[in-house]
């Protein structure tokens, strides 16, 4: 029951910011939106860059690949996104990076070290 009642509060709150906004909507200029799509896509491909760069540095027969990184970084980015305080996706890039072979307390310090980075 608890989760179909926050399904329903959140179309509720979707569809009532859907109607109070529909007019600004409209005079969104496409080359903003893509402009905006692409450098998210661009942050993905980045982290994707530091996931690899920083699996090498903590174990060297172990770096993972971009397309690899990008399987970590946005599986991070849902899981986390459906976990209260988005502390989901911590944990799914330790199972991630422990399964493509890296030990888990490696994987452990390199997302630990990448929040250590985050903060700073």
């Amino acid at each position: 029951m608890p989760v179909i009642s926050s399904l329903i509060l959140s179309l509720i709150s979707i569809t009532i910011i859907f109607l109070f906004t529909f007019d600004k909507l409209s005079q969104i200029q496409i080359n903003w939106l893509m402009i905006a799509i692409l450098l998210h896509i661009l942050s993905w491909v980045v982290w994707s860059l530091r996931i690899s760069v920083m699996s090498g540095y903590v174990d060297r027969r172990y770096r993972v690949n971009l397309r690899e990184g990008t399987s970590i970084a946005l599986s991070n980015l849902f899981l986390a996104a459906i976990t209260p305080s988005m502390v989901g996706g911590e944990p799914v890039r330790i199972g991630m990076l422990s399964k493509k072979g890296m030990r888990t307390g490696k994987s452990t310090a390199l997302v630990l070290v990448e929040r250590v980075f985050d903060g700073l």
